[in-house]
């Protein structure tokens, strides 16, 4: 019974967000963008197909984004964050050598390509996007130059150490961007994460002389 005078209460719809569940709402909005990007890439995305993903109203989306290229942008930033946090993660051990932390950033994205394919088809679909929208390019280029300022400080490790002669910075750093991005647009290219896990252990051992060796100095290398 309403007593009289009173409105009856209402279903709060998701369109209307309050702070106990705003971060999570915003989260869910970015997740859902990643992966309709990654598949229609910016232009082919529509703010309601994100909010179907998502499972709330298109007009929720406002509340947190003022536009399509502000949702993009907070994509970018995330998962720009998401992938670097685990490179940091898998190579903060400081008695690593050089090759050690090259093989944990290739397997550490062959795993999170496990978890979420999203993940590296929508940075890989981000470089067309980037020369198709003009908007778009100053994010991937601070996406590029992120990526290359941590590669940079793991090749100065590298140096320091000892397993990298100072000469061959530019080349070594050739090398592991050429490795990332690879394996990066192999995966999406195949579109099976199992595939890119095999592709990377191939890499890995190449990177360690075992690939291409005779299969008894294979046997001995993997025994020691």
């Amino acid at each position: 019974m309403v007593a009289r005078g009173t409105q009856p209460s209402r279903p709060r719809r998701l369109g209307r967000p309050i702070a106990s569940d705003g971060d999570e709402r915003r989260r869910r909005i970015i997740e859902s963008a990643r992966r309709q990007f990654a598949r229609s890439g910016f232009a082919g995305t529509t703010n309601r197909e994100i909010a179907e993903r998502a499972g709330i109203t298109t007009g929720a989306i406002y509340h947190y984004f003022r536009s399509k290229l502000e949702v993009y942008l907070a994509v970018f930033e995330e998962t720009d964050r998401l992938i670097l946090e685990r490179y940091a993660q898998v190579t903060a051990d400081p008695t690593m050598s050089f090759d050690q932390m090259v093989a944990a950033i290739l397997e550490v994205s062959s795993q999170m390509n496990r978890e979420d394919e999203s993940l590296a088809a929508f940075i890989t679909s981000a470089s067309v996007d980037a020369h198709r929208t003009p908007d778009l390019m100053a994010s991937y280029r601070g996406h590029d130059r992120q990526m290359v300022s941590f590669f940079e400080r793991l090749v100065d490790r590298g140096i320091a150490e000892g397993s990298l002669d100072p000469a061959m910075r530019s080349d070594a750093m050739a090398a592991i961007r050429v490795l990332t991005i690879g394996l990066t647009w192999y995966s999406v290219r195949v579109h099976d994460p199992e595939a890119h896990r095999k592709a990377t252990v191939a890499t890995v051992a190449a990177l360690r002389g075992e690939l291409f060796a005779p299969g008894g100095q294979r046997r001995r290398r993997k025994a020691g």
